[in-house]
């Protein structure tokens, strides 16, 4: 049997995995977890605002691909667009402080 060369491991604890757990997770431990996955080798991360995303840029954005910004989509759904627009330009204004 011959093995690949590359897996593509998908791990989605940040995002979704942490939602099924009784208790609520302290906000220190979700980030080492993000570390320790960093570290593990992860190249990217996709993650919701339960994870603050200038934190994720400050920390991950010159060397891992990020999918995430600071609109809920919770807020996508319910709220008026003001505050869907205002999370957008949060978002493009915080990205472009990546050099």
């Amino acid at each position: 049997m011959s093995l690949p060369a590359k897996v593509t491991l998908v791990e989605v604890g940040p995002r979704d995995g942490l939602q099924n757990e009784a208790q609520t997770i302290p906000l220190a431990a979700k980030l080492q977890l993000i570390h320790d996955l960093a570290d593990a080798g992860a190249d990217g991360f996709i993650f919701e605002p339960v994870v603050d995303f200038g934190y994720m840029v400050d920390n991950f954005g010159k060397s891992h691909c990020l999918v995430g910004s600071f609109v809920d989509c919770r807020d996508l759904t319910f709220s008026k667009w003001d505050r869907v627009q205002a999370d957008i330009d949060r978002t493009v204004e915080r990205l472009s402080l990546i050099h």
